[in-house]
């Protein structure tokens, strides 16, 4: 998810693709690659309502999984993994993703144009303990070459700038399965 003010001109939080394939690199499909299959599901659709401090939890549930017979990276979007689209084998012959993909990163991403201070994520708040009071992936898995569901392990977490952080629980319990947690005040102003 993400809120960009200069690629939508709004602060609404929003569902979308990043692409890095090649010298490519864009949000949805201001760049040739994904092919979308289903124009009812937008990638940059409004996601509403919004989770706040105290009131109940929204969240969306995606795959991205690699489909064995042509190699195409499929997008698949709620629990019934409704297909949205697809990036091609071709794409990322040079990547090494034509075959498999051996790193997958989950989180957020935040963005503020330089000297401008970048914007809270989730509460906004430090991350302390077990706190459901900011943005948090649960149910982490990854879908093995035989279309098995498998909880992630050896997991790292990364925060490129001190105002945000990342907490992983690792596996909390059977409802979360594999949790993070993510958020941050923002405030950093980059020169």
């Amino acid at each position: 998810m993400v809120v960009t003010p200069l690629l939508y001109n709004d602060n609404r939080t929003r569902l979308f693709i990043y692409t890095r394939a090649g010298a490519s690199r864009c949000y949805n499909t201001y760049c040739p690659g994904f092919v979308i299959v289903r124009t009812d599901i937008p990638l940059d659709q409004i996601l509403e309502p919004v989770s706040q401090r105290g009131e109940k939890i929204y969240g969306k549930t995606l795959y991205i999984q690699r489909d064995p017979p042509n190699g195409n990276w499929w997008l698949q979007v709620g629990r019934n993994m409704t297909q949205v689209g697809f990036w091609p084998k071709d794409i990322f012959s040079v990547t090494g993703l034509a075959d498999l993909a051996t790193y997958v990163e989950w989180g957020g991403k935040a963005y503020s144009p330089i000297m401008i201070p970048s914007p809270p994520m989730g509460a906004g708040d430090v991350l302390y303990g077990d706190v459901f009071k900011d943005s948090f992936a649960r149910y982490i898995t990854t879908i093995n070459e035989t279309s098995q569901i498998v909880d992630a392990t050896e997991t790292s977490t990364f925060a490129d700038i001190k105002e945000y952080n990342v907490i992983d629980k690792g596996f909390y319990e059977s409802k979360y399965r594999h949790l993070i947690f993510y958020g941050g005040r923002g405030t950093y102003v980059g020169e």
